[in-house]
Formats: C-alpha cells, sequence, structure tokens
C-alpha cells in the first residue's frame, strides 16, 4: 500500500489540489442571484412594464421608522427603582459616625452644649433632627440620572418602582443631589437659629464639620433592564410595512417617472426577491451549477498542462 502511494503521490498531489483550488473556488464564489433592474428616484423606467410575479409587502423607509420610532417615544416613560435599603444605611453611618465624634464637636461649639426644657443637651436635639430631615428626604426620593440621559428635563414623566407598586411621576417631585442637601442645610439652619444665638458663620462651621454630603445618596435609581424592555416593547409595536403587492399587478411602466413611492415598492420588490433566492432551492440549483462549471474548467486548465504544457504538469 506504501509502494503504491509512493509510486503515485504525484498524481495523488495534483488530484489534491485540483480539488483544494476547486473548493476554494466555489467556497468565495458570490452565490445570491441579482436583481437585473437598475433604477433611481426622479428618473424614468428603462425597463419593460413590471409586473410582480409574487406577492411582497411594502416596506416603509429608515426615514420612515426612524420618524415613527420618534413619534412612539415621545411618550416613553423611564422606570426608575426606589432603594429603601439606601435610607437606612446611610442614617445608620451618620449616627454611628457622629456618636464617636460627639464629645470634640461639643468641645469645639460649647453652644452644643445648651441644656434644653427636657433635660436633653442641643447637640443630641441636633443630631436626632437631622435623624428626622435625613428619613423625609429619603421618604421623598433622591433621585440619579445616567450620564446618557443628561438632557432629562425635571418636568419629565418617570415610572417609579416602589414596594413593587408602578406608577407615574413627574422627576420635580424628587430631589436631586443638590436639592436634597440645599433642604437639609436650610432646615438645620432653621433649627438652630430657634433654638440659640449662634452666627450664621458657626451654624455653617457646623454642618460642614458633619459632612452631610456624604450621608446623601440617590435611592431612586434608573432601572436600566426594565426600561430598554419597555422601549423595545414600544417599538416591537411599529410595522415595518405598509401594505402589499398582489402577484400579478403591475408595478411600473417603462418611461414612467420613478417616484418615492414606487421607488419603495421597487426596493421592496428587489429585497423579496434577493432574500427568496436564498430560503428557495434555486440556491441550491445555483451552487451546484457553480460547482459543476468551476471543475469544468479546472478540468480543461489541467487537460491542457497535461497534452500541451507537459513541463508545467511535471512540476506539479
Amino acid at each position: 500500500m506504501i509502494r503504491v502511494i509512493k509510486k503515485y503521490s504525484k498524481n495523488i498531489q495534483r488530484v489534491l489540489l485540483f480539488l483544494l483550488a476547486s473548493i476554494v473556488v466555489i467556497y468565495i464564489f458570490p452565490r445570491q442571484g441579482k436583481f437585473r433592474y437598475e433604477y433611481s428616484q426622479g428618473k424614468p423606467w428603462k425597463h419593460s412594464t413590471l409586473i410582480a410575479p409574487f406577492d411582497f409587502p411594502i416596506y416603509k423607509t429608515a426615514e420612515e421608522l426612524k420618524s415613527e420610532e420618534d413619534d412612539v417615544l415621545v411618550n416613553f416613560k423611564p422606570y426608575f427603582k426606589y432603594h429603601s435599603d439606601i435610607q437606612k444605611e446611610a442614617i445608620g453611618k451618620f449616627v454611628d459616625f457622629n456618636s464617636k465624634k460627639r464629645k470634640n464637636i461639643i468641645k469645639k461649639y460649647p453652644f452644643l452644649a445648651k441644656n434644653l426644657n427636657d433635660s436633653t443637651v442641643l447637640y443630641d436635639n441636633y443630631i436626632n433632627h437631622i435623624v428626622i430631615q435625613l428619613g423625609k428626604i429619603y421618604n421623598k426620593g433622591i433621585y440619579s440620572i445616567p450620564d446618557n440621559m443628561t438632557d432629562v428635563a425635571t418636568s419629565s414623566i418617570i415610572i417609579l418602582v416602589k414596594n413593587n407598586f408602578a406608577e407615574s411621576f413627574e422627576l420635580s417631585e424628587f430631589y436631586n443631589y443638590q436639592t436634597s442637601y440645599q433642604a437639609l442645610h436650610s432646615s438645620i439652619n432653621i433649627y438652630l437659629s430657634e433654638l440659640s444665638s449662634t452666627t450664621i458663620h458657626d451654624v455653617d462651621n457646623l454642618i460642614n464639620e458633619f459632612e452631610l454630603n456624604r450621608y446623601l445618596t440617590p435611592n431612586i435609581l434608573f432601572d436600566e433592564e426594565r426600561s430598554n424592555q419597555e422601549r423595545a416593547d414600544i417599538l416591537t409595536n411599529i410595522s415595518l410595512t405598509e401594505g402589499v403587492v398582489l402577484s400579478g399587478q403591475k408595478i411600473i411602466d417603462t418611461g414612467d417617472i420613478i417616484t418615492l413611492e414606487t421607488r419603495k415598492i421597487l426596493d421592496s420588490f428587489k429585497k423579496e426577491y434577493e432574500s427568496s433566492l436564498g430560503r428557495s432551492s434555486g440556491h441550491y440549483f445555483i451552487v451546484i451549477a457553480q460547482s459543476i462549471i468551476i471543475m469544468v474548467v479546472f478540468a480543461f486548465i489541467f487537460l491542457f498542462l497535461f497534452f500541451f504544457r507537459k513541463d508545467v504538469y511535471r512540476n506539479m
């Protein structure tokens, strides 16, 4: 067996080369049928009268689909989710952190050691007031807008999911980071001015001492997954087509000017024609025919070399 292979090794190599070359050319050869009509909008139809050979839908243009998408997305409301755990965590951190600083802060701001009517010092009431205000702010909600949605107006309507209930709200009904800090700062100012005669400068320094911005974390967060799903559901309701051309129906006559509507029909016909070639039995006949032609051409090349260019054939 080995002797036979060695004896005919050259011929085996030539056969393998023939098959390999044929396979490569067949693989890279275009298999899709070509639409034989050429046309441009605003110019006359140069071909014979075109009759629809089969039923096909009329597809909307990309511009029409984009316009419809923009129209339906005007009423799209993004989803946000309320996170109740953020409030508990932030207030807990505030209480823990400032209980450790109690002595130092009272020493630095002696007016906080003032005894109130209920036998408590101002500092403790002050801390309690901040906790209550933080709770109110978090209960109302602090929203955060993703970077790719910075153009969203505060008058925009959102869907807020809280305790498994979804409800529409205007974004302005909630705090953002800046307004939440302003509300907390203002509340503390009013509270301290009523209970002590300290200066505004001391109040500002005291507020800065507590680093309240560290305890203001957005708890109304954009729900990207649900928003994308809702957006996709809305867009799926947009039809890609607008009507149908029936088999046997005249599409265009020779010499007719190609209008926008006619171009849409021709584009739709071209799309359906080319896609039908890929999914019909004709596609396989094209591949078979191409394979036969390519192999016959290579066979003629080999025969030509064998009979007329033996020097080249021997070196193969």
